[in-house]
């Protein structure tokens, strides 16, 4: 039977818009809607009906960490877009960044008969092994629960999971920065127990090594990914009269907030202090000035993730880690007059 992959292909269109023609849910323009309804034409496309009885076996629940967040929309709409395709439906739970509270979401699904889970965890490292060894035991392997974990890549085998190489990209990005001149680099951190944070972390320090560049232990900043709290450690930093020409946020939101203590501080981007984050948010490319930032396959990790699940619920074997790739996008906050054409609106 053939998905709504090969139909965006043969027309030339994303998953997600392809997904917007069938639920009639979002504008398409009429010329790409003519492209897609023609593909499903030739490639045969239909829905997946749902036989009598299928819809708990078929269910879905999604865990994150924090559905406020303006970094999930385009995952659920990658999760969304699979679960029109395949006739999955999907409970969204957050657990708050509570590790207790991950647990009794997981156990509530369990009890309610729900077998797959997308799951996004708050589990510091120290306590990765040990969790997931425990995880496995009282749900995989008594219950047959599938489970993928996004944004870490799990080395117990009974898990899948999908990632980005969030060292690669941090060390590229502060390196980049280094390029453009800095020398008093500053990185905004999120709660280093996350092993997303800790490796972008990790990076910064050893690009700042390789490049000969003595680091100042007053530099490294701690927020929470929120851009309130990027605002605030910058602001703090400024008022401390600490020298800074460069910043590297773990986020594009928080990058975000320590642009706005810059710019209430009457200091310049770039050429003063140069600014780069991580996401590329919808947000970042509609700032003034655009924001430098690693572009994070978002919605692909939602998309991957649930056709992992698909894939199970069909007997088919997915690979069991899916590693996205990301690039760099540079834009005015690093290098004045680099503003490419790549502004949207999507999710915002």
């Amino acid at each position: 039977m053939s998905s709504m992959r090969e139909v965006a292909e043969l027309a030339g269109v994303s998953v997600s818009t392809v997904a917007a023609v069938i639920n009639e849910n979002k504008f398409v323009s009429p010329e790409r809607k003519r492209r897609i309804e023609m593909a499903i034409l030739q490639t045969g496309y239909r829905k997946r009906r749902a036989s009598e009885g299928d819809e708990l076996r078929r269910s879905v629940a999604v865990i994150l960490p924090g559905t406020y967040s303006s970094f999930f929309p385009p995952m659920l709409n990658g999760i969304s877009d699979v679960a029109t395709e395949e006739n999955m439906l999907v409970t969204l739970c957050d657990s708050s960044r509570s590790i207790q509270r991950e647990k009794e979401l997981l156990q509530m699904c369990r009890r309610r008969g729900i077998r797959n889970i997308i799951l996004d965890s708050v589990c510091d490292m120290k306590h990765e092994a040990a969790y997931f060894s425990e995880m496995r035991q009282e749900l995989l392997e008594r219950y047959g629960m599938n489970i993928v974990v996004l944004e870490r890549r799990v080395e117990n085998d009974a898990f899948f999971s999908v990632y980005v190489d969030n060292y690669a990209s941090s060390y590229e990005i502060t390196r980049h920065l280094v390029e453009c001149g800095c020398r008093h680099l500053a990185h905004i951190g999120g709660a280093s127990v996350f092993p997303h944070a800790k490796r972008r972390e990790e990076a910064f320090l050893r690009a700042l090594m390789d490049s000969g560049i003595p680091f100042d232990q007053r530099l490294l900043l701690r927020g929470d990914f929120s851009p309130l709290s990027g605002y605030g450690v910058v602001r703090e930093l400024l008022d401390k009269g600490i020298r800074v020409d460069g910043i590297f946020a773990a986020n594009d939101q928080m990058a975000i907030g320590a642009m706005k203590a810059l710019n209430g501080s009457g200091l310049r981007i770039p050429q003063d202090v140069a600014v780069a984050g991580f996401d590329n948010l919808a947000v970042s490319s509609l700032v003034t000035p655009g924001l430098t930032t690693v572009q994070f396959p978002i919605y692909q990790m939602g998309y991957q993730a649930a056709r992992i699940i698909a894939d199970r619920l069909d007997g088919k074997t997915p690979p069991q880690s899916i590693r996205l790739e990301s690039r760099i996008i540079i834009r005015d906050s690093t290098q004045p007059g680099k503003n490419p054409s790549d502004w949207n609106l999507q999710g915002w």
